[in-house]
């Protein structure tokens, strides 16, 4: 039987709604246009009994909002939910009742939760994350619900209130293909094990080939259908699956590369399904000129008049230092910064190692406190983006250019270290008419700030899925777990394995 996404308690109606990939759950109810009599739908009985959707109809003072036409609209609206991952079952299941007043108000229970869902998202990410710190959608949706159902454009209504982007878009139509996809036999899972190794043999190499195969990472010359051992093709084949889904590049198979291979449609879906969820959280209006980052790839892309100019990598948070959920901005860049050590790094990591560990990295104690001097070999490198929050994230320069070429960049300490982070400000200050000042303060070797004049948003943003450079649709390991926190609040099964094989040393620096 295929997963479910189960309910969450929605907190208009308190009354449980599906999100998922299920064909058949919660689908029994009627259209019951019968039952839909506005005529005999008094505003005496609606004041009795309105409940949830008090406030609603005092709005409307008391009329009621329901014609059989507008039913029927949002009955056919509600099949479109399954493009949005969300399985409508729930939402026809709040609609029962066979007297005209309580079919009024449980459809207006139920498309209230319908629009919510689509407007802000099943779950409240901040009730589910110890910091969630995003600009969130504001839309009012009860007084929408209300004019649309006057004007007649229920449907027009709800097809505008979720994302209307082109890779939200591109996420949905992954979702229904691996939805399709999960309906027909999938081949069986590569069983569990041993580290499988180059030169070594194992008897799942003959399956690991063809899995590899039929994704198109190696050719059927590459290795015999009955050969158990693990060629040096078939590690090449390895790194470039494991590139490709941000898995540390080792041609290894460990537990975590072995469940990124037994991913079924299945399994994607229920990922799209998450991350379709986690935008609809997000503010519809958003800068056009903006940085977002999105911390499972470990890249960022660069926005100018709403327009991708360019991508980037760069390194975030380790598992165990997760770098936050936030959306804040910076108008001035610190170039040759000085690098105040936080106490917990100071005291794990560097007080131990002494006085030369110390000098050899150009530290020294400063009113209690560790502080590096600037240099190229700072941990902050030669510049910093001095992103105005209480969390104390930013992005940065870093000296340790090699980790930028690893395939899972998940290092830091929580900040954000940016590829070619010079290059990368200068072409920022240039962009606000101060590139003569970035150089010539650079080249100083002093401790210098910087002002844009603007502010430039940067938002830290969590998706497993999205559309990479290619405008593919690309998924990434759950490194911190936190597909599986939002699975846990809505009542789903947890998404497939968050191993990454590595989860890397940390490195020195903020």
């Amino acid at each position: 039987m295929r997963d479910t996404l189960k309910p969450a308690a929605w907190s208009l109606s308190a009354i449980l709604i599906c999100l998922g990939i299920s064909l058949t759950a919660c689908d029994h109810w009627s259209n019951g246009d019968s039952q839909v009599r506005p005529a005999e739908v008094s505003a005496e009985s609606l004041q009795k009994r309105a409940g949830d959707v008090r406030a609603f109809y005092e709005e409307r003072q008391w009329r009621p909002a329901w014609t059989s036409a507008a039913a029927g609209q949002f009955y056919r609206a509600l099949e479109d939910a399954w493009q949005h991952g969300i399985d409508p079952g729930g939402f026809k299941a709040m609609v029962s009742a066979d007297d005209p007043v309580g079919r009024e108000l449980e459809l207006t229970h139920a498309a209230l939760a319908y629009a919510g869902a689509l407007a802000h998202g099943l779950a409240d990410p901040r009730t589910i994350f110890s910091i969630y710190d995003i600009q969130m959608n504001q839309t009012k949706v009860a007084s929408g619900l209300s004019e649309a159902l006057d004007g007649k454009n229920l449907a027009r209504w709800l097809t505008g209130l979720a994302p209307q982007d082109a890779e939200y878009r591109k996420l949905s139509g992954a979702y229904l293909k691996f939805r399709e996809l999960a309906t027909h036999p999938q081949p069986p899972a590569i069983p569990s094990g041993a580290t499988m190794k180059p030169g070594e043999s194992d008897p799942r190499i003959p399956q690991l080939a063809a899995r590899l195969r039929s994704d198109g990472y190696l050719s059927g010359k590459d290795v015999r259908r009955s050969a158990d051992r693990y060629t040096d093709e078939i590690a090449a084949a390895v790194k470039a699956f494991q590139e490709e889904q941000g898995i540390p590049a080792d041609g290894v198979v460990g537990p975590g590369t072995l469940a990124v291979l037994n991913a079924g449609p299945d399994d994607r879906a229920r990922q799209l399904a998450l991350n379709l969820e986690a935008r609809r959280w997000l503010s519809r209006e958003v800068a056009p000129d903006r940085i977002d980052v999105n911390l499972p790839g470990a890249f960022l892309v660069l926005y100018r008049a709403g327009a991708e100019v360019e991508r980037r990598r760069v390194v975030v948070g380790s598992p165990g230092n997760r770098t936050p959920h936030l959306a804040y901005p910076f108008d001035q860049l610190i170039v040759n910064p000085t690098w105040t050590v936080p106490q917990r790094i100071a005291e794990e990591e560097i007080l131990a190692k002494g006085p030369d560990y110390m000098a050899s990295r150009n530290m020294s104690m400063v009113d209690g406190l560790i502080v590096q001097q600037t240099g190229p070999d700072s941990a902050l490198g030669l510049v910093k983006f001095d992103m105005q929050n209480q969390y104390a994230i930013y992005l940065h320069d870093t000296p340790a250019k090699d980790l930028f070429d690893t395939s899972g960049r998940y290092y830091s300490h929580g900040c954000v270290r940016v590829e070619g982070a010079v290059d990368f400000a200068r072409r920022l200050a240039q962009q606000h008419g101060k590139g003569d000042e970035f150089d010539r303060k650079l080249a100083s070797g002093s401790t210098a700030v910087v002002e844009l004049g603007a502010k430039v948003l940067v938002r830290l943003l969590y998706h497993t899925a999205f559309v990479d450079e290619h405008g593919k649709v690309a998924f990434r390991p759950d490194m911190y777990g936190w597909d599986a926190a939002l699975a846990a609040a809505l009542g789903a099964p947890a998404p497939m394995a968050r191993d990454v094989d590595a989860a890397g040393v940390v490195s020195l620096g903020p």
